[in-house]
């Protein structure tokens, strides 16, 4: 997941004043608002919590998901400005948009134990296997580095404007969105493979699940899925303005910054959208974990809990 800074401009802009709207509601129910800081804009699940990154206050808020606990702050330091996370290796990883540099903060005690300078201007990240990748939107790059030893840092060119990375299917994939397109790139030779997959209008989040990778394209107000040879394999209108998509507990759930709503899509037998939940404030991000899914509003520093 990733939440560039110029599409977080965005977000915010369009928040102020947005007015709840709700779709055809499911099952699912909505817990009560779990404080997380000033500024909640990404999230993820792992190492026996939720992770959420107040970008307000620069710090990392661990919540407890059994909710025994109240939630714990990691002050993130001076000067830095956190814009997404990771889980992988054993620790957090938190992309430093104007530092250039991805921090390793150990989990237990919230320290920050690495500091890696990898970008002009880090945006997303993402683990996988000994190496940690992040997003350079002003170079149009994705830089790699090894979670051990030396970084030894390699880059390669994607599309324009990138804005979010993951792993998953074998490879690494990023999304760009001014060109519209999403790369796969072979993690060891960190060189794309084949060519660039024209996706659709401004995507802007992407995740992977089983057998395939899901693309948020806020331009277009729909997911799209993407097999593993980087076919294109259809996609679902959710809603007018997706900003962040998540796979687990067999659905796909895009987050609705317009329509302050998280859309459930089912994977099979075909994939629609099956359930769309109100959330009552304009959502940033989405994670999935602990048998339920986890969604944050910076316009309210909160985060909701949904469980299916």
């Amino acid at each position: 997941m990733a939440r560039p800074t110029f599409l977080l401009t965005l977000f915010l802009a369009a928040a102020v004043g947005s007015a709840s709207t709700s779709g055809a509601v499911g099952t699912a129910k909505v817990g009560s608002p779990i404080t997380a800081g000033r500024q909640p804009i990404a999230l993820a699940t792992g190492l026996g919590a939720v992770w959420v990154l107040d970008r307000g206050a620069a710090q990392l808020v661990r919540i407890d998901p059994r909710g025994r606990r109240s939630p714990t702050l990691f002050p993130l330091g001076r000067g830095v400005d956190p814009v997404d996370i990771a889980i992988g290796g054993g620790s957090v990883w938190v992309a430093d948009s104007e530092g250039g540099r991805v921090l390793r903060v150990n989990p237990r005690t919230g320290q920050v134990i690495a500091r890696i300078r990898m970008c002009r201007q880090c945006e997303a990240v993402a683990v996988r296997e000994g190496s940690v990748w992040a997003v350079s939107r002003p170079d149009d790059r994705v830089v790699r580095a090894a979670t051990r030893g030396r970084p030894g840092l390699r880059s390669v060119r994607v599309g324009r404007s990138p804005t979010s990375v993951t792993s998953g299917l074998g490879f690494i994939w990023a999304a760009s969105a001014r060109s519209g397109t999403v790369v796969r790139i072979d993690p060891r030779s960190a060189r794309v493979v084949g060519r660039a997959i024209n996706v659709g209008r401004e995507p802007v989040s992407v995740a992977a699940g089983p057998g395939f990778v899901w693309v948020a394209l806020a331009g277009e107000g729909r997911v799209l899925r993407i097999d593993g040879r980087g076919r294109r394999r259809g996609a679902v209108r959710t809603g007018t303005a997706p900003i962040d998509v998540a796979v687990g507990l067999g659905s796909a759930w895009v987050a609705d910054r317009d329509g302050n709503s998280v859309a459930r899509v089912r994977l099979a037998p075909r994939p629609r959208v099956s359930e769309r939940i109100d959330v009552r404030t304009p959502p940033s991000a989405i994670a999935t974990g602990f048998g339920r899914v986890w969604v944050a509003s910076p316009v309210t520093g909160s985060v909701l809990a949904i469980t299916p």
